[in-house]
């Protein structure tokens, strides 16, 4: 029963959702104050970092980064170990996010190649991120390598990110985009979130789609075909790079100047 607590925290409702991303203490937010009333540290720091994860899928990343050091803070105090991990390496994907890519590099190159877990899936996730970001020359390999063990799991939290930088690559380089990988995810009816920013950039990739699902901000403003909105709402967020990415669909001089500005760091 309370393990399940910490995993209720990935399937939130929307007034947990807006309780989380204001200044509500975070183990007073549902499921964390459940854990914590059960007396569960463990799951007191599973639900907080699930909650954080969630949070970021969401576009939220402010209260998802805040969240996320209180859940490791609760690790370290209560020594668990493999979570701790984890959550670090949910924090150095934030930060990746905000532009801080050589913080975020040295924390999940230490996760990378240490054996097939969940853990080392999220650090291939994000260094793959980074990799497309930065032009790395391994990154089609690093895609590939990610594609493949996210695809394993069958979990759509771990498909759904990794068909994201499939299309973000496509978009940057020029290749095909992941077209039959996210027809695939779409008609799996993954939870909300997932489905909905998998559906965004299913739009980008020219595909038609009817989403009725609640999206977070940048999504929903690509599901319209808005890109100045959600260059405009990913700017706001303080992801500079997703920013960039948008502006760069405008046929506009000065859009396609601050992209490259952005691209560039």
């Amino acid at each position: 029963m309370v393990r399940a607590v910490g995993r209720v925290a990935l399937h939130v409702t929307p007034q947990t959702r807006h309780d989380a991303a204001t200044d509500q203490e975070a183990d007073e937010v549902e499921p964390c104050a459940a854990a914590r009333d059960a007396g569960d540290t463990g799951e007191t720091a599973r639900a907080l970092g699930n909650l954080g994860f969630t949070l970021m899928w969401w576009a939220e990343p402010e209260a998802a980064l805040r969240y996320q050091r209180r859940a490791l803070a609760y690790a370290k105090r209560y020594e668990v170990q493999t979570l701790g991990a984890h959550i670090e390496i949910m924090i150095a994907w934030l930060r990746l996010r905000a532009g801080a890519w050589a913080e975020a590099e040295r924390v999940v190159c230490g996760e990378v190649g240490r054996g097939e877990s969940v853990v080392e899936l999220l650090a291939k996730t994000a260094r793959a991120e980074l990799a497309i970001r930065r032009g790395d020359p391994d990154a089609a390999e690093r895609i590939a390598d990610v594609e493949e063990q996210a695809r394993r799991t069958g979990e759509p939290q771990r498909i759904a990110p990794v068909l994201e930088l499939a299309a973000e690559w496509s978009l940057t380089t020029g290749c095909p985009m992941p077209v039959e990988g996210l027809r695939a995810h779409l008609a799996a009816r993954a939870p909300g979130r997932f489905q909905t920013r998998v559906a965004a950039w299913a739009v980008l990739a020219g595909l038609q789609v009817e989403i009725t699902d609640e999206a977070p901000r940048p999504h929903a403003a690509m599901l319209r075909r808005d890109w100045r909105g959600a260059a405009d709402a990913f700017g706001e967020i303080g992801w500079p790079y997703d920013r960039a990415l948008m502006l760069s669909l405008l046929d506009e001089e000065d859009a396609l100047a601050e992209a490259l500005e952005l691209a560039r760091g």
